[in-house]
């Protein structure tokens, strides 16, 4: 367990700044693309390029998407395996110092779990997801509000 903090912690050194730049990128392509197209730029554009534009929105919500489950699947391993602990920690029936044993050990599994964070601003979970279309949505209605006619 405390391998796998200290490589989290790695991680988070080296992928924390990419994740939040893409995050940030990923939102303000979107923004921007459905800006351009609430303002009827799409029917002056070449079809390629409108192509082109989408593609680019579906790759990096895949890419977005690809790194927020693998941060999510670890940490649910990690769930899995403080359950294992937990429960092997409810149906021993040991002497008293080895069930201390057995709780430090079970202290040590829940503090050393992964925690992903995105250049130390926020975690990284499922939970992003949501928080991420939730902005994207209420940037959507502002520009709509604020249509050119």
């Amino acid at each position: 367990m405390s391998v796998l903090n200290e490589t989290v912690k790695v991680f988070n050194d080296i992928f924390g700044w990419i994740i939040l730049f893409i995050i940030i990128g990923s939102g303000m392509r979107n923004l921007n693309y459905m800006d351009f197209l609430i303002k009827g730029g799409a029917l002056l554009q070449d079809f390629r390029i409108v192509v082109y534009e989408v593609w680019a929105i579906i790759q990096s919500w895949v890419g977005l998407l690809a790194i927020i489950l693998l941060c999510d699947a670890t940490l649910k391993e990690h769930e899995a395996i403080l359950a294992l602990v937990s429960k092997l920690e409810l149906s021993t029936d040991l002497a008293s110092a080895e069930h201390d044993e057995l709780e430090t050990f079970v202290d040590v599994v829940e503090r050393n779990g992964p925690k992903f964070r995105a250049a130390n601003f926020f975690s990284i979970d499922k939970s992003i997801l949501l928080s991420f279309l939730n902005t994207i949505v209420t940037f959507f209605l502002i520009i709509i509000q604020y249509k050119s006619p």
